[in-house]
Parts: structure tokens; C-alpha cells; sequence
């Protein structure tokens, strides 16, 4: 059985506005998800680990436990072996309680860049070959996901090497960008 981990907030946890109450599973997309998923082929589990708050790399002032950086190794571990993880964070980065404006976030250091891309690069190859391989009625999915992420790793690498060298990440982000259509 296949194994899919949803690593999220609270667009996932699926909470009903102006209440504290939560959406069957059935009604949540990951629940959707699963179902159609299970109705057309052989056993797949989506595995839910969704946190109201929970933002991608900074911690919330109000509450402890928010980080997504922080927890994401220990969640992949626990409910390993997975087959996919499916990342969706950082709507709650710019909520107005935060003292991050958003010039802020957007020069984050080139190190924090890179680690992004360098992630972003492996649940893009993940995500080709889980979808080429492993489960031939998400290939459509894993290949959106895949291209989402390779057109992202272009775009967090020109970012942290047009400081550096002038002229030459333009045209290899160019380069590409081209190859990927």
C-alpha cells in the first residue's frame, strides 16, 4: 500500500468558518483525495498532518509548535515509508499578528534559499517518479507537481546567484524555463 503524507495548515485541517469544528474527512480534500484515488486502483492512505497556524519556517508569537521547518523530518519519519509527502505551507507567514513583512521574507538568506530550492529539486524528481513508476493514475498530478517545483527551484536559484554573478543566471533560469515546456 502507498502511503501519502499532507503536510499543512489549517487550508487542509478543513476547519468550518466561525467555528472551532472541523470537516469530516469524506469533505476535506485530502479525504476526497484518498477516495477517488482508492476507487480506481489498488490501496492508497493519505495521512493527514495538518496544524492550524502552522507557517513554513518562522514561529507564531502566540503560539509554540507552528514552525513547519522544525517538525517536517520528524513527520516524514514517523510515517515512513511514505510514497509521496505533499507540502502545502505559508499562507499563515503573512498574517498581520506577524512582525515579518513581507520584504522580509522575500530576502530571506541565500542559505535558507538554497535549502528551499534543494527540497523543492527532490519532491520534484519524487514526484516524476513516483507518478512515471509507481501510480500511473496521478501522473498527471505528480507531473504538475514536479513541474511547480522545478519552475520554483529556477526561480529561488537566479535569486540567490543574480547577487553573485551578473547576466548568467538570467540565461540559464531562461534555459530552463524553456526546457520545461
Amino acid at each position: 500500500m502507498h502511503q501519502i503524507l499532507i503536510y499543512s495548515d489549517s487550508l487542509t485541517w478543513g476547519i468550518i468558518p466561525d467555528t472551532r469544528a472541523r470537516l469530516p474527512f469524506d469533505e476535506r480534500w485530502p479525504g476526497v483525495l484518498e477516495n477517488k484515488l482508492n476507487a480506481s486502483g489498488p490501496r492508497i492512505r493519505v495521512i493527514e498532518d495538518c496544524l492550524n497556524g502552522r507557517r513554513t519556517a518562522w514561529d507564531d508569537p502566540f503560539k509554540r509548535g507552528r514552525n513547519g521547518l522544525e517538525g517536517l523530518a520528524q513527520r516524514i519519519e514517523i510515517n515512513s515509508p511514505l510514497s509521496l509527502v505533499i507540502l502545502m505551507l505559508g499562507t499563515n507567514d503573512f498574517q498581520f499578528c506577524q512582525s515579518y513583512e513581507t520584504k522580509r521574507i522575500a530576502e530571506a538568506s541565500p542559505r535558507f534559499k538554497a535549502r528551499i530550492a534543494g527540497a523543492l529539486f527532490v519532491l520534484g524528481l519524487l514526484s516524476a517518479v513516483f507518478g512515471e513508476f509507481f501510480v500511473r493514475r496521478l501522473e498527471i498530478a505528480a507531473d504538475l507537481i514536479a513541474l511547480s517545483s522545478m519552475i520554483a527551484v529556477t526561480l529561488l536559484l537566479y535569486g540567490v546567484f543574480k547577487p553573485v554573478i551578473r547576466g548568467l543566471p538570467m540565461l540559464a533560469a531562461s534555459f530552463n524555463l524553456v526546457g520545461l515546456i
